[in-house]
């Protein structure tokens, strides 16, 4: 599974943004795994990689980058 793929769909729409909301929030039962969460790669799930995917997904230029690895 790549990148921000969070919820192992094939695709990365929304739907894993909301996984990331979830998670933040103390959702319960939400665990992300590392591998497709840390999208900047820093060995940490952070907000900052929730807002990466959020401005991947709304189509914000200049973040495929962390998506084509």
């Amino acid at each position: 599974t790549k990148s921000g793929d969070l919820n192992s769909d094939q695709i990365i729409t929304k739907e894993d943004v909301t996984s990331f909301i979830r998670y933040f929030t103390g959702y319960s039962g939400n665990a992300l795994s590392v591998d497709t969460a840390d999208i900047d790669k820093d060995g940490k799930i952070t907000r900052r990689d929730a807002m990466i995917l959020a401005r991947y997904v709304a189509g914000w230029d200049g973040y495929n980058k962390y998506f084509n690895r």
